[in-house]
């Protein structure tokens, strides 16, 4: 499999770890999607997915575990950066039930979950938080902010950021199983939250220049400020309720603490690694938000 078009983007991976995953999930993706993209589109991509799935990872994770994450992770990008037509069609397919033959998304859709079932891992919460998250990503074109509550945004914004698949999939490889306890399925969704929060600060100064709607109703800083008006109000809101559920989830013993610490902190990491070419002006407002790891009990 050519590799040419992923060696400028290796150079600007920070180690041999985040260099090894992206090769994997290059190979991995490139053979799975059919038709072919073009491998330059696939190694952007890619690029992106080891950035996040590296720094997602529980210090203690395994070369396969990585990988398997990983494989979400490239998926995940995929939705987001790929064709819209395949994204609708998939959001359709899985809504009723249907083989996933939306083009190069169905074909790592299915690949992705035949390997996690092919390691007997249990792919039901998997399937059916991505199915939630495709479906709210298909709406985004389609979301008025002139329309929309508080609490939809809310609602609409835990399903389209793509967190709950991610921490499926996590659960999923350590075998945390459901169902949850009221109190776990709250830290489940403050960790879905804290995740929008740190991306929605990253991005908001670019997202602005989008004149789409989906833009204002997929971003907490955009949304608050529509709705009220106040820019520097909304930001501060942003990063004290992203510190208030650190804070939260450090005094936590809950069994799912320790890797919803992780995955919220390597998505923060991540998101700073970005700023400084992905998110212009992201900086700033994101050195303000705190780590888990930071005197955080399991430490």
């Amino acid at each position: 499999m050519p590799t040419e078009q992923l060696e400028p983007y290796l150079s600007r991976l920070p180690d041999e770890r985040h260099r090894d995953i992206a090769e994997e999930l290059f190979a991995w993706t490139t053979s799975a999607c059919s038709p072919q993209r073009d491998h330059t589109w696939h190694a952007e991509n890619m690029f992106l997915s080891a950035i996040f799935a590296v720094s997602c990872a529980p210090p203690d994770a395994t070369r396969w575990e990585l990988r398997t994450s990983g494989k979400y992770v490239a998926f995940f990008w995929y939705l987001d950066n790929g064709p819209r037509h395949e994204l609708v069609e998939l959001a359709s397919q899985l809504h009723g039930g249907q083989p996933t033959t939306a083009g190069s998304l169905g074909a790592l859709y299915r690949a992705f979950i035949i390997d996690m079932q092919s390691a007997n891992l249990d792919t039901r919460h998997v399937e059916q938080a991505i199915g939630e998250a495709v479906a709210a990503m298909a709406r985004e074109p389609h979301c008025n902010p002139a329309e929309m509550s508080w609490e939809e945004f809310r609602t609409h914004r835990y399903k389209n950021i793509g967190t709950y698949p991610h921490l499926a999939c996590w659960r999923a490889i350590r075998r945390l199983e459901y169902p949850d306890t009221p109190s776990e399925a709250e830290l489940m969704d403050q960790a879905v939250e804290s995740t929008y929060l740190s991306n929605d600060l990253a991005s908001f100064f670019k997202e602005a220049h989008n004149a789409e709607s989906g833009a204002v109703t997929s971003n907490f800083v955009l949304f608050y400020t529509w709705l009220w008006g106040d820019q520097d109000n909304a930001i501060a809101a942003a990063i004290t309720r992203y510190n208030e559920i650190i804070n939260g989830l450090q005094q936590s013993r809950n069994r799912l603490a320790p890797l919803l610490g992780h995955i919220i902190d390597g998505v923060l990491d991540g998101q700073r690694f970005l700023t400084s070419f992905r998110y212009p002006n992201g900086d700033e407002p994101m050195q303000q938000l705190r780590h888990y790891a930071d005197h955080s009990q399991d430490r």
